[in-house]
């Protein structure tokens, strides 16, 4: 039989399926004799397990529970119900790599690069200064849920479940949201589907809905994944991590099962309201399979029509540093598979530039490299080691340098000697030249893909137009040039900084 002929007869037979038919099968499959009941729970003295009794007990109550035929809430108005007035592209620009600025009536810059790589993709990201920074610590609470909270109810006339069966089968997709110190807006689709992408974003802007019931549920949930997270060796790993690189500043501390209770709905809004309810000083950059003058009227009516009062923010810094100086926790924990596991951070000031990223690039790289041929192949001591090398821009300057793997409990001290000599040693004598080369071939390969992808010339244009940094034109000969000497003095200089952390948690005895 055919792949043809069998969808055929599956065909035939699901549109001859009746209600009555389904009702007349489910009473011989659902008996008494066949259901299994599983209950699923950590291994905790202080838990009180549903016995036998009880669980029999909660099954004859659900089959008397009354049982009434799901209404579909479909929504069928329009996305938006009515057309905003719009602004106008009060100027237009030629930008850098073939891109196009335009200047809104509200404020709003736009930069738009029309590319061919990809025939069904578009994306949008706005960012502006602001954020999280802009609230004290009291609310902490409310700062780490907003993203989740305030979309909760869904948008304009739409509840969250209407609003993803409207949604359903376009590819339309946009989020605003706040980080620490931006304000962002995300938005994906295909050229079909812009328009609809453009509404979507200008309601979650400007029409979120409040929705009571569904917080209830969010919080249920919450409370279920939080309740028993001190049972997870992982998460005593990732709380004492957490302290030990931020010394407990409030803005950090980690969401607890009694926090759920502190979830502010209103605030939360609040926070959301004055966060979006000024797009002006946002920078929007669109790239994709998009023609500029068909997208010029859409920009016009949906982001033109952002609200905006000429606020302009500046950052505001709440001192959330990592750690200076030295700091070591090797504790124990009961775990069910004995596994060790050592996380050691080095950090400090540095300028946020290309020249920068690319040395810590390949410091990380080569360090990868490095810790494969020594730990990994000679020793044997683990699977392999991460390593993760990052520049932050924001609220200044910052680098950390963090290296984490696992091992046998009894190796943990052995091998992280190897680790940090490895490390001393690029310090001092600097990185075999192999090393270098392998590292620059693979940067520069991976430099000319990016050139074809949409995703890094958004990140190509962001970083110009709204950080003022231009990490493109240079950036193959800067890659070029780095020699051994260089990313010697780069890791010389993170150890000068003299911060380092050390915490490593081992099974208890």
């Amino acid at each position: 039989m055919s792949v043809d002929d069998n969808c055929a007869i599956l065909s035939d037979i699901v549109n001859n399926i009746t209600l009555d038919d389904a009702n007349a099968v489910l009473p011989a499959i659902c008996t008494k004799e066949n259901r299994v009941a599983l209950s699923l729970a950590p291994a905790n003295d202080s838990i009180k397990y549903p016995t036998k009794e009880l669980v029999e007990a909660l099954l004859s109550a659900m089959e008397k529970m009354p049982l009434t035929p799901y209404v579909d809430a479909t929504n069928d108005a329009p996305l938006l119900e009515k057309a905003p007035e719009g602004g106008k592209i009060l100027s237009t620009e030629e930008g850098l790599w073939g891109s196009k600025v335009w200047t809104l009536s509200n404020g709003i810059k736009v930069v738009v690069k029309a590319t061919d790589f990809k025939a069904d993709e578009i994306t949008l990201k706005g960012i502006s200064y602001g954020g999280t920074s802009r609230y004290p610590d009291s609310d902490r609470v409310n700062l780490a849920l907003f993203g989740s909270v305030a979309q909760l109810g869904g948008v304009g006339n739409f509840d969250a479940m209407q609003l993803s069966k409207k949604l359903a089968g376009s590819t339309a997709e946009a989020y605003v949201g706040t980080t620490s110190y931006n304000d962002v807006a995300e938005g994906v689709c295909t050229p079909q589907d812009l328009e609809e992408m453009l509404q979507l974003l200008y309601l979650r802007f400007t029409a979120p809905r409040k929705d009571t019931a569904a917080l209830e549920g969010f919080k249920t949930r919450m409370y279920g994944s939080l309740k028993d997270r001190n049972l997870n060796p992982t998460t005593a790993l990732s709380d004492t991590l957490n302290k030990a690189i931020y010394c407990g500043h409030p803005r950090m501390e980690p969401l607890r099962a009694t926090d759920v209770d502190s979830i502010d709905y209103d605030r939360i809004l609040q926070i959301y309201y004055d966060r979006l309810g000024d797009a002006g000083d946002f920078t929007f950059v669109i790239v994709g399979n998009v023609e500029e003058e068909s997208l010029k009227p859409l920009v016009e009516k949906y982001l033109g029509s952002l609200p905006s009062n000429g606020r302009k923010e500046t950052l505001y810094d709440h001192k959330i540093g990592m750690r200076k100086g030295v700091y070591i926790n090797n504790f124990t924990r009961k775990m069910e598979t004995p596994t060790g596991t050592e996380v050691i951070i080095y950090s400090g000031d540095m300028e946020a530039n290309l020249q920068n990223s690319i040395k810590m690039s390949f410091l990380q790289q080569i360090m990868t490299l490095v810790y494969t041929e020594e730990v990994r192949e000679k020793e044997g001591g683990t699977y392999g080691v991460g390593v993760k090398g990052e520049i932050e821009q924001l609220p200044k300057g910052t680098f950390d340098f963090a290296i984490q793997f696992n091992m046998a409990p009894e190796r943990r001290e052995e091998l992280t000697k190897i680790i940090i000599a490895e490390f001393e040693k690029v310090a001092t004598q600097g990185p075999a030249q192999e090393h270098i080369e392998k590292v620059r071939s693979y940067t520069l390969k991976i430099f000319e893909e990016q050139k074809k992808e949409n995703a890094a010339w958004m990140d190509w244009l962001l970083s110009f137009y709204f950080f003022e940094q231009d990490r493109y034109t240079r950036f193959e000969e800067m890659v070029k040039a780095v020699t051994a000497e260089d990313i010697k003095q780069f890791a010389a200089y993170i150890l000068e900084q003299g911060n380092f952390i050390e915490v490593s948690m081992v099974p208890e005895n």
